[in-house]
């Protein structure tokens, strides 16, 4: 007999037994479910992680749009209320000079600081802390990439530098209207004498707040795409 005589005898027969051994694997239901489970417990636990961490990277960013509306929130209530006060005694001064009193303003001016202090001590509870956690939670749970991690501290530390600035120039207002020595009807009347611009006070700060608040947002929003982009 030939080699590839004797080659062929011996294949076939081996072949044979592997395709019944291959089929009856195939057909055999307790192997395909220990099979299957084997499967689904290495695949279904990398799903569910995989679907985790975008639910988390996405409430992450959510609560930086949160956090963003109430700093925003209750910064423009302090703002309101300092202008308020200050432009209703400039009103005062220009429909009622002659019933103008120093010592009636004095009293109001102690009111509204306490007024001032409680907001402040509000807003103060929630304006500080949540910047720092974004570059904690993100680097422990690993909530966005490698790459990132560097850049998104350096926005937060960027935004945390804005916060301070854009308090600062509220409490250098602040502190000028509910100085002893400030005395509206002596900016009401250099004024009107062209010795200052109208309601200067007033606009100087609103200048630094301005540009602080269009860079705030921009960081915010940065801070967003770390973790959904």
């Amino acid at each position: 007999m030939s080699k590839n005589l004797t080659k062929k005898a011996t294949e076939g027969p081996v072949s044979r037994r592997l395709s019944r051994i291959l089929k009856e694997f195939t057909t055999n239901n307790l192997v395909l479910l220990l099979v299957g489970g084997a499967l689904t417990s290495l695949v279904v636990p990398y799903i569910n992680s995989k679907r985790l961490t975008e639910e988390t990277r996405l409430k992450k960013a959510m609560d930086i749009v949160s956090h963003k509306s109430e700093f925003n929130s209750q910064f423009n209530s302090l703002q309101t209320a300092l202008t308020t006060f200050y432009y209703d005694n400039r009103r005062r001064l220009a429909e009622r000079p002659d019933e103008w009193n120093l010592a009636d303003f004095r009293a109001e001016q102690v009111r509204f600081n306490k007024e001032m202090n409680t907001r402040y001590a509000e807003f103060d509870k929630q304006a500080w802390w949540w910047y720092g956690d974004v570059l904690q939670e993100a680097y422990v749970l690993r909530l966005t990439r490698p790459e990132n991690f560097k850049r998104l501290g350096e926005v937060t530390d960027a935004y945390g530098r804005n916060a301070g600035d854009s308090v600062g120039a509220i409490s250098d207002f602040w502190h000028k209207v509910v100085s002893p020595e400030y005395d509206p009807k002596v900016e009401y009347e250099a004024e009107k004498a062209n010795k200052i611009g109208k309601a200067e006070l007033w606009n100087e700060t609103d200048k630094r707040l301005s540009p602080l608040f269009d860079a705030r947002r921009d960081l915010t929003d940065r801070m967003v795409d770390a973790f959904i982009e």
